[in-house]
């Protein structure tokens, strides 16, 4: 066999080898495998979830510094007449950017929304100023009322009371109830 010959058939080979794997790398997908697009996760009932590492494991620093913050202002909320009967003690904590890996990927994506909006309201928009710290999110035992509230620079503490009602579908609907609150 002349080389021209050898390296026509080692070509050829070559062709046939990756156009086999092509073949059982594409026979071997599946759905899971793709990603799903925006309107195919909204027909599923999934466009609510999110996926991620908490922030406390991805920055435990961050996580650390901005839970003092939460702590001090939670301590101020705790010592106010409205608050000092809720039971503060019993609501379990959450970093507002973890409340969809902790809360919302287990409800429907209906009632997910529903809260999303409750905490990104026009309310919390205008309580929330420059320079304020990262928001946290007190859940409730029943987990039917939520605390969106932080620290602001000047060691304020501002909280937004968000409840829920049950709609005629049976679904529930999430509203912040009131205008937020500051506590000096």
């Amino acid at each position: 066999m002349t080389a021209k010959k050898r390296n026509s058939f080692l070509l050829q080979m070559l062709f046939a080898i990756v156009t086999v794997a092509l073949f059982l790398t594409w026979s071997t997908m599946t759905k899971a495998d793709h990603e799903a697009t925006l309107p195919e996760q909204l027909n599923e009932g999934t466009a609510h979830i999110v996926y991620g590492e908490p922030l406390a494991e991805e920055q435990p620093k961050l996580y650390a510094m901005l839970h003092e913050g939460w702590e001090r202002a939670l301590g101020k909320i705790q010592k106010t007449e409205k608050m000092s009967s809720a039971g503060l003690q019993s609501w379990t904590l959450h970093s507002s950017s973890d409340i969809g890996i902790d809360f919302t990927n287990k409800l429907s994506q209906e009632e997910a929304f529903s809260v999303n909006a409750a905490l990104s309201s026009k309310e919390k928009e205008e309580a929330q100023e420059y320079k304020d710290y990262f928001p946290a999110v007190l859940i409730s035992p029943e987990q039917d009322r939520l605390l969106l509230f932080w620290e602001r620079d000047n060691g304020n503490a501002v909280y937004l009371d968000i409840h829920s009602k049950t709609n005629e579908a049976g679904s529930r609907e999430w509203y912040v109830a009131g205008p937020h609150i500051e506590i000096e």
